[in-house]
C-alpha cells in the first residue's frame, strides 16, 4: 500500500506587510528625529586675510594662555579675573585687535575661558594662534 503525501505548494513570501513594517519605521524616525540648527562660532585664526594687508603692532594685543588659566597680557602675567581690566586700559590705549596664542600646555577648557573674556572686550578683531 503506497500513500502519497500531498505536495505542499510553496506560497511566495508576501512582501506587503514588510513595506508597512518599513513605511512605519521611516516616519518613527523621522518624526523621533530633531531638525536643529546647531549654531557655530567664527574663529579668525592668523592665516586668514581680511584683504586689509598687515596691521599696526602698536594696536595688536597679544594675548598668551598656559595651562591652569595662566594668562599674559603683552608678556605681563595677569590673573585671569583681571583681564577684563587690563584688556580695557589697552583698549582705552588704543589698541584695536587682539592675537589670543596657545602655548604647548594649554588645555581647550584654558583657551575658551580666556578667548570669551577677549571677546567680550570691544577689540575690531580676535584672532586665535597655535
Amino acid at each position: 500500500m503506497r500513500l502519497a503525501r500531498a505536495a505542499r505548494a510553496r506560497r511566495a513570501i508576501g512582501l506587503t506587510s514588510l513595506i508597512d513594517v518599513v513605511f512605519l519605521l521611516l516616519v518613527f524616525f523621522m518624526l523621533s528625529s530633531t531638525f536643529l540648527k546647531f549654531g557655530m562660532v567664527t574663529i579668525d585664526t592668523a592665516g586668514a586675510s581680511d584683504g586689509q594687508g598687515t596691521a599696526d603692532l602698536s594696536k595688536v594685543v597679544l594675548v598668551h594662555v598656559a595651562k591652569d588659566r595662566g594668562v599674559r597680557v603683552n608678556g605681563a602675567a595677569t590673573a585671569s579675573d583681571k583681564i577684563d581690566g587690563v584688556l580695557s586700559e589697552l583698549i582705552n590705549a588704543g589698541a584695536e585687535h587682539a592675537v589670543v596664542v596657545a602655548t604647548g600646555s594649554a588645555t581647550v577648557d584654558d583657551l575658551v575661558a580666556t578667548l570669551t573674556q577677549v571677546r567680550r572686550s570691544e577689540f575690531q578683531s580676535v584672532r586665535v594662534v597655535d
